[in-house]
């Protein structure tokens, strides 16, 4: 009974893939909703497509729909919500259709599939973020002739991003980006060459420091939601970012970049990283003075947190409370409400309770709960 149970399922899904195809055949042949939403997906009319590709259904058996469907909510289109799970779940099973169907689906289809799946790995949308499972889909549609994912990977070869770091690899991807009509990765080779001489301008610097803060956010954001990945990338990246502390022509938004890079190589060494960095507040100490030549607020704080707690510094309260006043004049919550601490205690500076509160509320406009306590405990 179980045997015919189990055939009669397969002979089932068999005749449903048939039906499937066919209804596809005639669809194409007709104005029906389904050559509508495919026409609507090809015109990139995002409104139009989701709405076809949702109110009949398509996207559960049509790979081509239901990877637009998935790019959809990965990007907020067509009235979509932008939810990462939600695209990563359709994106699952687009590309598990391949295997079910009984005719090989268009390569394109499949490819585009893989690629967003890529990118969802990559990014941390509705997965923990891992590097090494976006390459192995950034792969899988390269290697069918996808332009756009032969880009992906020669990226990650360059940047040394879920693999390891290998020039030639990265421009044999490129190359195969441009031949296959991606013409964007032109440039990342003529970079990628100059790099390799050496010759890298100073603009172009500063749009790898971009590239590489915005990688490293990616892989944050990953850990941040709740994921369990090595931090080696992470750190290594951050690393790379640092590395251009002492490069001149950087601008606003690189430097903060290269702040906040030193900030997170601090952090690292306050928590330690098993198997990579020990715990050491010297360095995290460091780190953070560097970090706030950058104007980085958060590193000003714990630099004065340092200081008043002698956490990898002698303590010092005068020291304390100017590196917290430099963060707090940034409207950093933490620092204020710290600061008014030290004016209510007389740390560092002679008890004045106005002061403390003036402090205290620049903090509780910004929603920092002890600093609100603190006014109602005060004017008691």
């Amino acid at each position: 009974m179980k045997i015919m149970m189990i055939v009669g399922g397969v002979l089932s899904m068999t005749v449903m893939s048939l039906v499937a195809e066919e209804m596809v055949r005639v669809a194409d042949e007709m104005n029906t909703p389904h050559a509508r939403t495919i026409k609507a997906l090809d015109a990139k009319d995002w409104e139009r497509f989701a709405y076809w590709a949702e109110m009949v259904d398509y996207a559960k058996w049509d790979l081509r729909i239901k990877s637009g469907l998935g790019h959809c909510y990965r990007e907020g289109l067509g009235g979509k919500p932008r939810d990462g799970k939600r695209a990563f779940d359709i994106l699952s099973e687009a590309v598990r259709l391949e295997d079910t169907a009984k005719t090989p689906f268009e390569s394109n289809d499949v490819s585009r599939a893989q690629l967003e799946l890529g990118i969802c790995y990559h990014a941390g949308m509705g997965v923990s973020s891992n590097h090494v499972g976006a390459v192995k889909w950034y792969r899988r549609a390269a290697e069918r002739g996808y332009p756009a994912a032969q880009f992906c990977l020669g990226a990650c070869y360059h940047h040394g991003v879920g693999v390891e770091k290998d020039v030639d690899a990265a421009l044999k991807w490129y190359r195969k980006a441009v031949a296959g009509g991606y013409k964007d990765a032109q440039q990342s080779i003529d970079k990628l060459l100059r790099e390799r001489a050496g010759a890298l301008s100073q603009r172009e610097k500063n749009l790898d420091i971009r590239e590489k803060n915005v990688a490293a956010m990616a892989l944050l954001a990953g850990v941040m939601d709740g994921g369990k990945q090595d931090k080696k990338d992470e750190y290594e990246l951050f690393c790379d970012i640092a590395s251009h502390e002492h490069d001149k022509g950087l601008g606003e938004e690189e430097r903060i970049c290269v702040g906040g890079a030193l900030f997170m190589l601090g952090t690292y060494y306050i928590e330690g990283i098993p198997g990579l960095i020990d715990k050491d507040f010297r360095k995290a100490f460091d780190y953070y003075r560097r970090a706030a030549k950058f104007n980085n607020p958060i590193a000003q704080h714990n630099i004065g947190y340092a200081y008043l707690r002698g956490d990898g510094v002698k303590t010092d309260f005068a020291e304390a409370v100017k590196w917290l006043r430099k963060a707090a004049d940034q409207g950093f919550a933490g620092s204020q409400y710290v600061l008014g601490l030290c004016y209510e205690r007389g740390d560092g500076v002679p008890k004045n309770v106005a002061e403390s509160i003036k402090w205290y509320r620049k903090a509780a406009e910004q929603g920092h709960v002890d600093a609100r306590e603190a006014i109602q405990r005060l004017q008691k």
